[in-house]
């Protein structure tokens, strides 16, 4: 099997904000422990996509994903380089990559992190309101701009006094059951399942 990177937006401009990022990614795809991808945090979206077109080339012999916000509702799953060539912000230049190798956040990371309640519990512990949380089952289909806020309100009477993409955001990825992120999103069990399909292991309930 050829060796996989995953080229990640997020993780801020600082080293130490990527290293936790990282480890928080790490963590969530810790079904593939012993064939486990290398993630590469990039910081902002533009260089995300500037550093897998590059990966590309310089590491010929790999296999080269990239994993970004989708930043809004995404028609098509299976084609998630359409929605980044059409999208006005971004008009990416995808034509010479395979559809495999891009993956969508669907609409955000935190789209992901809400879909574990138990996780949150367990980070905020004592304050955390549960019910200030969209409650849905299709939670790709919660906007990107009420994500943030319905964390903020469910955080609001924490230790924490809050939710912080930096500060949180890998801490809950580490605690994060995939198995439950990939029920709630199709976007997380599509990453899993070329994931598995480019290294032979097999997480329950992704075939």
């Amino acid at each position: 099997m050829a060796a996989v990177r995953i080229y990640v937006e997020g993780g801020g401009d600082r080293s130490t904000g990527k290293r936790a990022l990282r480890l928080g990614m790490e963590a969530f795809l810790r079904e593939f422990r012993g064939t486990m991808p290398r993630v590469v945090p990039c910081g902002g979206r533009s260089q995300t996509y500037e550093s897998f077109m590059d990966a590309m080339e310089d590491h010929p012999g790999e296999s080269i994903l990239l994993l970004v916000d989708s930043e809004g509702p995404v028609a098509d799953i299976s084609r998630p380089c359409a929605h980044l060539a059409r999208r006005q912000a971004d008009q990416w230049d995808l034509r010479s990559v395979e559809e495999d190798q891009v993956h969508l956040m669907v609409q955000a990371m935190e789209t992901w992190l809400i879909a574990d309640r138990n996780a949150l519990q367990e980070y905020y512990g004592q304050g955390f309101r549960e019910s200030a949380l969209p409650r849905t089952d299709n939670l790709e289909k919660v906007p990107k701009d009420k994500l943030e806020p319905r964390l903020q309100k469910a955080a609001a009477g924490t230790s924490k006094r809050g939710y912080s993409k930096l500060r949180d955001g890998p801490s809950l990825l580490e605690l994060a059951d995939a198995r439950e992120v990939r029920r709630h999103c199709a976007s997380c069990l599509r990453l899993f399942r070329v994931l598995s399909a480019k290294t032979g292991v097999k997480p329950p309930g992704v075939s």
